[in-house]
């Protein structure tokens, strides 16, 4: 109904909460529960508190549903906690907190609580295994100050599964003819991403080894400082891990917000021409493609529009025809994809094409332009190039 307390309550087994509705707010600040809980398929209203909680064993939360705001500060979790296919609200906080700061909660019984913590190997600043794959958070989901023990998945979900809750629909629960309760099943295939709304915070947050955003959905970047410092802190966390790949991951998201962040447009269009050509620095193949191997392309038939301006034969035939011009534009395209200096080579090929440098043309002089563009396209691409194998693969 209306309000559902169950502040510092303590259960002296497990528990099982599955498929309840809380129609409006729940409360379960300060309670314990000796064994597992189970919340599972659960429906919660707009305000569910957890705060201070302690399980005692798992933590079983998949597939349930949230309202506008969740607050799990401080809560202490013994054993894995499971929030697969979760949606939550606007808010959820799970951040980690001193024992002082949960104190009101244990109603008087303060250091009871903190000695059976100790003796169940939980603190408010810990979480045990964390699993979120495939949830939502539909607003702002904080970690802030909370050290992850075990393996913690912010990833995909591995394996099918399926949820049974009740049905709800029109704020009312769905009865059917003879008045009993109508169930439904959620199935959820292997495979569906969690996907965060806004930038999860984990500042002051210590990540296990076995920690992975594998697949995870981000919001596109709106600019925001607070989702760029977010992002940061992420990357410098993995980077400690020697993860590369989800250093790179958060890295990039870093940088397009601060692309997006950018008001003066130059600055801007530099953010975004480094991801277009190179994602951020770390991709080997989008530099050779769009700085080397796609302009050389167009260079190809700027090539040989000028060439046919200088050669009659090629404005009344194909250049097929004139296999010698059509070897030696060939060459002079792929010998100016890479960006040596000048050599015999390509004076040859260059005079015989374009025509005498020397002399006052304006082919030769379009020429030249084009060839300065192909090379200083190429030396931009392999500098990238070289900067992500750097980047790859960790070298000073």
């Amino acid at each position: 109904g209306e309000k559902a307390n169950f502040s510092d309550v303590r259960f002296r087994n497990g528990v099982n909460f599955g498929q309840a509705i809380f129609e409006a707010w729940a409360r379960f600040d300060g309670s314990r529960i000796a064994a597992e809980a189970s919340f599972r398929g659960t429906r919660f209203g707009n305000v569910a508190q957890f705060r201070g909680f302690q399980f005692g064993g798992r933590a079983n939360f998949d597939g349930a549903i949230f309202g506008r705001l969740a607050g799990f500060d401080g809560a202490q979790f013994s054993d894995t906690a499971y929030f697969r296919c979760v949606l939550f609200g606007d808010k959820v906080s799970f951040a980690g907190t001193e024992w002082a700061a949960i104190k009101r909660f244990y109603g008087g019984r303060h250091e009871e609580r903190k000695a059976w913590a100790a003796e169940h190997g939980s603190s408010p600043n810990d979480f045990a295994g964390a699993i979120f794959e495939g949830s939502t958070f539909e607003g702002l989901a904080q970690f802030d100050g909370r050290a992850f023990l075990e393996s913690t998945r912010f990833s995909t979900l591995s394996s099918d599964l399926e949820i049974k809750r009740i049905k709800f629909a029109d704020n009312e629960i769905q009865l059917d003819s003879a008045g009993l309760i109508v169930y439904e099943t959620f199935t959820a295939p292997k495979g569906i991403p969690v996907r965060f709304a806004a930038a999860p915070k984990f500042h002051g947050s210590v990540l296990h080894q076995d920690t992975t955003f594998e697949g995870a959905v981000f919001p596109e970047a709106r600019g925001d400082d607070e989702a760029a410092r977010a992002y940061r802190t992420l990357k410098l966390a993995f980077a400690q891990q020697q993860a590369i790949r989800e250093e790179q991951r958060f890295f990039k998201l870093e940088m397009q917000e601060e692309a997006a962040r950018e008001s003066r447009w130059k600055r801007r269009w530099l953010y975004r021409g480094y991801d277009f050509f190179s994602d951020f620095g770390f991709s080997i193949w989008r530099p050779l493609a769009r700085l080397v191997l796609w302009p050389g392309l167009g260079f190809l038939l700027g090539y040989m529009l000028l060439m046919a301006l200088k050669h009659a034969p090629l404005q009344t035939g194909p250049l097929i025809d004139e296999p010698a011009l059509l070897s030696q534009w060939l060459q002079f395209t792929f010998a100016n994809m890479a960006p040596l200096p000048d050599s015999g080579l390509l004076r040859e090929l260059r005079n015989n094409l374009f025509g005498n440098a020397g002399h006052s043309s304006m082919v030769g002089v379009f020429a030249l332009l084009l060839e300065t563009t192909q090379k200083l396209l190429a030396l931009i691409g392999y500098f990238l190039m070289g900067l992500a194998l750097r980047n790859l693969f960790k070298m000073k």
